[in-house]
């Protein structure tokens, strides 16, 4: 039998597996730590505006990785013309109602009528 003052083996054993699962799950909780994953990808060109839409970029240089914006059009500066003139020398004014413009048109409704046929009802 053991002494007094001795320790078993097997207490000795089993407190040294305690030990190095403890020791295991130590070094795996620390290493375990999570990694942040940036949900937003990053952009590679070096001088996109993201404020501007995808449409007003003309070219990528795939060399140096910057993009290329097309001028914007310059805003229209001419007056609102009320009117249309077509090839025969025509001119409608579209500022008006819809029946004051048909009006305009003097269509022969007998023409209109035989052209698109039973199409009209």
């Amino acid at each position: 039998m053991l002494k007094d003052h001795e320790v078993s083996p097997f207490f000795i054993l089993w407190l040294k597996i305690v030990a190095w699962i403890l020791v295991l799950w130590l070094v795996a909780y620390v290493c375990d730590k999570p990694v942040e994953v940036d949900s937003k990808p990053k952009c590679v060109w070096k001088n996109i505006d993201p404020s501007r839409r995808m449409s007003e970029i003309s070219s990528y240089d795939y060399n140096t990785f910057t993009v290329t914006y097309a001028d914007p059009a310059p805003p229209y500066r001419g007056r609102p013309s009320h009117s249309v003139t077509y090839s025969r020398g025509v001119t409608l004014q579209t500022g008006l109602s819809s029946e004051e413009i048909l009006e305009q048109l003097n269509l022969d409704y007998e023409d209109v009528r035989d052209y698109f046929g039973d199409e009209l009802y």
